[in-house]
């Protein structure tokens, strides 16, 4: 008996081996050519934020970007115009920036995307009487991404 379990268990385990999804190096994130386009798109923005290129990262976003900022209320509300607004303002002030983005996961469903990502980004920023002061924002953010044309743009979550 204990050699038709130990024969089933070998020619199953291959099969069991094959049926393991294959993960991006060093992640958790299901290798797909979708995923794969998704990390380039959140590396460029994050190259975009590190030099302070406004246009870079603009390129990232899609055209029907909005942002809600978590709150019912709409005072703090921008969308892609405002978002280009806030960046453009925050890119004069600010001197250097270090950013960190760890993507955790990636859903993919259709034309729509989630991101859940760890950001934690240090800039320099001038301070009272001019002197150079490091900020420093860290959070667990989700990014709202949607398909347009063939490449995948930020609606949401930055």
């Amino acid at each position: 008996m204990r050699h038709a379990i130990a024969a089933v268990l070998l020619c199953t385990a291959p099969a069991m081996v094959g049926c393991t999804p294959r993960l991006i190096p060093g992640t958790e994130i299901r290798d797909t050519t979708d995923t794969r386009q998704i990390l380039d798109l959140v590396a460029a923005y994050k190259a975009g934020l590190e030099g302070r290129n406004v246009d870079a990262v603009m390129r990232t976003v899609s055209k029907s970007f909005f942002e809600s900022s978590g709150t019912p209320e709409g005072e703090d509300d921008y969308d892609y115009a405002g978002l280009e607004q806030k960046l453009r303002k925050w890119a004069e002030a600010t001197k250097v920036v270090r950013a960190g983005i760890e993507v955790k996961q990636i859903l993919v469903e259709d034309s729509k995307a989630r991101v859940q990502y760890f950001f934690d980004v240090n800039y320099q920023i001038f301070g009272p009487e001019s002197t150079l002061q490091w900020k420093r924002e860290t959070d667990t953010k989700e990014m709202s991404l949607k398909r347009e044309g063939g490449a995948w743009r930020i609606v949401s979550g930055i």
